[in-house]
């Protein structure tokens, strides 16, 4: 959760809009990694870049990008619960191994 936190806060803090600019934001997390990719017209991809690598040298974290992000998170889980497939994934997990990364709770 935090690790979208900080990505959704420094996009939406910073005062260049990547979106004026051709360009995307966007994040996942995966089972064994996150990943995040931007993409910018060439004419800013430096200071976009340098924006990017702010978030992993000094990441922002607002309350109010938090909060937002906490209850995106439930939204989405409220919504998994209803799934049957997601269900079945839910039920591996819990029979994994407690010391497994896999065992931890994760929704999307």
């Amino acid at each position: 959760m935090w690790v979208l936190v900080l990505f959704v806060t420094l996009t939406a803090s910073k005062a260049l809009p990547i979106f004026l600019h051709g360009g995307r934001t966007n994040a996942f997390t995966a089972f064994e990694m996150t990943n995040y990719f931007f993409d910018v017209n060439t004419d800013c991809f430096e200071e976009a870049l340098d924006r990017f690598a702010q978030f992993f040298i000094k990441p922002l974290m607002s309350a109010d990008a938090t909060m937002r992000e906490i209850k995106a998170i439930d939204s989405e889980n409220q919504k998994n619960l209803l799934s049957d497939a997601w269900r079945m994934n839910q039920l591996q997990k819990h029979l994994s191994l407690e010391s497994h990364p896999y065992h931890k709770f994760s929704t999307s």
